[in-house]
């Protein structure tokens, strides 16, 4: 099995991006590159002050202290995937432009393959502007979603095409940072070998007169296994990263085992589905086109209101009060007295006796509003008819609170009328 690998560094100082150069253009010492291969390492730019130019002309002048700088990628694949030179660039060429679609050609800054490795790979600096203009590396490496994400697009997308797979989604296996990476693959595997000379006892003080202080066995001991603990290091890291791909496999395996499993019980549950189905389709089948419309026209009703009656049956309305509280509570009484039969509830009834008893209460606006917007016998009400019935209810309101200031306002006009003075009668001709 041989994965894509896409690893990435927050570069947050001009001094990170100048220690991650110095590697790149091989300024300073290298293990385990080749000098006799240098020659095939490809640049974009000739120097490692140019890469810097371009980082300083893409930064915005305002950013925070705090800001990632510049985001380095590095690409590379299982090792001994690719067998030929031509094999391994038209991956890291194909890994280029995926990453110039990501973020945008003109803020890929950078690119170099190294070929002087053990393993080929490609390291690109970006400078993480987000589509506002501004530096935002959240944004592409963000929270274990965006980076899951963002491994599945280029095995999907780069990967693929040349043999390689994704690593397992959600896997607990250790995510290598791109200086483990290097410090994995790139170590040498010299063989373990002890010198006769570090058996002798080394003199730790030398005596004019005495015999001089030497090791004791243990001391030797102790320093032979520093010696070949320092030594075997490069073999442990190879070992771990072993181990890494084996759990990788073993992972895989599981994980296709258990879709293979969901896959079958899929297809039991389509065949059982299509069994029972066939007398239904068979009476479908018999229906006139205008009967067959209608058939499904009252599917999608009742579906309206079989969701309405699951959600008051669910956890949904535990904690709401009011008007819409006191009428779920008697929905769902009504529902588990008819054992979940929502067709043999009497919405009708129900929706009644709220607006009755919520009415004085809380309106009739809201009492109708709660039953159109909660009520299962309500799920297909169209919009114009609802906007009509709550405007004929909040008319009724109106005139209720019309009535109820005039009841109130009464008695004091009539009082103020007896204590007006008396007007003097107009007096007639006679």
């Amino acid at each position: 099995m041989s994965y894509a690998i896409l690893r990435t560094a927050k570069l947050k100082t001009m001094g990170n991006i100048g220690a991650s150069l110095s590697h790149t253009y091989r300024t300073r010492d290298t293990k385990n590159a080749d000098p006799n291969r240098a020659n095939k390492n490809r640049f974009q730019h000739k120097t490692a002050d140019d890469v810097l130019a371009g980082i300083n002309a893409r930064l915005p002048a305002k950013r925070r202290k705090d800001a990632v700088l510049a985001i380095e990628y590095l690409v590379a694949s299982s090792p001994d995937h690719f067998t030929t030179e031509a094999q391994h660039m038209a991956y890291l060429k194909d890994a280029w432009e995926w990453l110039k679609d990501r973020h945008g050609s003109e803020n890929v800054v950078s690119a170099a393959i190294h070929m002087d490795e053990k393993t080929p790979h490609l390291v690109a600096y970006v400078v993480p502007i987000d589509g506002a203009g501004k530096l935002n590396a959240k944004a592409f490496l963000g929270g274990r979603q965006v980076l899951s994400q963002m491994q599945t697009d280029f095995a999907k997308q780069v990967g693929q095409k040349h043999g390689l797979e994704r690593g397992i989604e959600r896997s607990t296996a250790t995510h290598t940072s791109v200086k483990e990476w290097y410090g994995l693959l790139n170590q040498s595997m010299k063989p373990v070998e002890v010198p006769p000379a570090a058996v002798v006892p080394k003199v730790k003080k030398k005596r004019a007169m005495l015999a001089d202080i030497v090791e004791t066995p243990e001391e030797v001991a102790a320093r032979l296994n520093r010696t070949i603990a320092r030594i075997t290091e490069p073999v442990m890291a190879s070992a771990k990263l072993a181990r890494q791909e084996r759990k990788t496999a073993t992972e895989l395996r599981d994980q296709v085992a258990d879709m293979q499993r969901r896959l079958q019980a899929a297809e039991d549950l389509a065949r059982q589905v299509e069994a029972e189905s066939k007398p239904l389709r068979e009476v479908y089948e018999a229906l006139t086109p205008a009967e067959q419309k209608n058939m499904v026209q009252q599917a999608k009703r009742n579906l309206k209101i079989r969701e309405r009656c699951e959600k008051i049956l669910s956890h949904a309305y535990d904690r709401v009060t009011g008007p819409v509280g006191r009428f779920v509570g008697r929905a769902k009484q009504a529902l588990q007295a008819v054992k979940g039969r929502w067709w043999d509830a009497d919405w009708a009834g129900l929706e009644k006796g709220f607006v009755a008893e919520e009415r004085p209460q809380s309106g009739a606006y809201e009492a109708l509003r709660t039953v159109l917007d909660h009520s299962p016998g309500q799920a297909n009400v169209g919009k114009v008819e609802r906007e009509r019935l709550l405007h004929q209810a909040k008319s009724s309101d109106d005139l209720q609170e019309t009535v109820r200031q005039r009841q109130h306002a009464a008695p004091q006009v009539e009082s103020a009328a007896s204590a007006a003075p008396a007007w003097p009668r107009p007096r007639t001709r006679g």
